[in-house]
């Protein structure tokens, strides 16, 4: 059986800091990260959703980690943080054509 490569926490630690320095953290934006027994917490705020699971997702990529947990709180930045002008929130519609709602049964998908 093949074993995961062992990495102290220390090690742990920093290297998720590193992953999340490569975020573009707006202004009130934060993450703080502890590993104690291979067990990653992070805590803090962000604007944007994908930025929790980007931290979640970071984390669990390493070998060494046995569990991760995710405290980081998604606030809207209505609490008096400006957004900046190149950042807006992306809207994702259903590439679904209009006949497949219409007529479902008749697609395989």
């Amino acid at each position: 059986m093949i074993q995961d490569y062992f990495r102290t926490d220390y090690e742990l630690k920093n290297l998720i800091k590193k992953q999340i320095q490569t975020f573009q953290l707006l202004p009130g934006e934060w993450i703080e990260v502890e590993v104690v027994d291979g067990v990653v917490k992070l805590d803090g705020v962000v604007f944007r959703p994908r930025l929790k699971g980007f931290a979640a997702s970071d984390s669990w990529g390493l070998s060494g980690i046995k569990d991760c947990i995710n405290m980081i709180e998604v606030k809207a930045s209505s609490d008096g943080v400006p957004q900046p002008k190149w950042y807006e929130f992306e809207k994702i519609e259903r590439a679904v054509p209009r006949e497949w709602s219409e007529a479902p049964s008749t697609y395989m998908l």
